[in-house]
């Protein structure tokens, strides 16, 4: 499936300090386990503590995972990609990082902006490697994973006593993600059922589709018509 945290592009700034934020944050936000499925707000995505998540958004999120799902496939030799994944890995991106927002303003902690601001050193960068695609969404689906990435280490820092250093990275991450996974458990989160996401927001369905009938069936991406893959 799409996961943003594996995408590698070229040049130091990215590689060196950003990508591996990136694939920190987004395999940590993919283990987290989300607040029950309910009844879900008309045209939300999902509802996070009364705020709604709107299809809208979910659809641009996952517009910009589709480009990167392709990007990370190709290095790997994966010729398809299906939408279903870079759906679910959208709404997650998205509840998480609202839940996160919400922990450090309860918490009254400060996330420097600067940490996961996209550079325009970056930007260059995506720019080059993304052709033709909506860079605005791109680059807004990689500033909200260094955003998440950087709310976990302040997270993690607070939960550990210890000041971040580039030796207790993984700790306080690791640390971070725990306290998100206790504020969602204690958050009310509603998802749409039909992105195929159970309970504990692990696949329960194959297609995550909006307009057809979920499987819990494993689906080949490969064998998926032209409309269901990422372009």
């Amino acid at each position: 499936g799409c996961r943003l945290g594996e995408l590698f592009l070229k040049g130091p700034s990215l590689v060196n300090v950003r990508s591996r934020a990136l694939r920190a944050t987004v395999l940590g936000i993919a283990a987290l386990a989300l607040a029950s499925c309910s009844n879900i707000h008309p045209g939300s995505a999902a509802v996070v503590d009364g705020k709604t998540i709107s299809m809208d958004q979910a659809d641009t999120a996952s517009n910009a995972y589709c480009a990167l799902g392709v990007a990370i496939a190709s290095q790997q030799g994966v010729q398809a990609v299906a939408k279903a994944d870079s759906r679910r890995q959208a709404v997650t991106d998205l509840i998480t990082l609202e839940v996160a927002r919400n922990l450090v303003k309860e918490r009254d902690l400060a996330v420097d902006g600067g940490t996961f601001a996209v550079t325009d050193e970056q930007y260059a960068q995506i720019e080059q490697a993304f052709p033709g695609k909506n860079l605005d969404e791109i680059t807004a689906a990689i500033s909200r994973s260094q955003e998440t990435f950087a709310i976990t280490a302040v997270l993690g820092a607070e939960a550990t006593g210890k000041k971040p250093t580039d030796a207790n990275s993984e700790e306080l991450q690791a640390a971070g993600q725990k306290e998100i996974q206790k504020a969602i458990k204690d958050s009310d989160v509603e998802i749409d059922p039909r992105f195929g996401l159970d309970d504990a927001a692990q696949q329960a369905a194959s297609s995550g589709s909006l307009s057809i009938p979920e499987s819990s069936k494993e689906v080949d991406a490969a064998k998926l018509p032209a409309s269901q893959l990422c372009s």
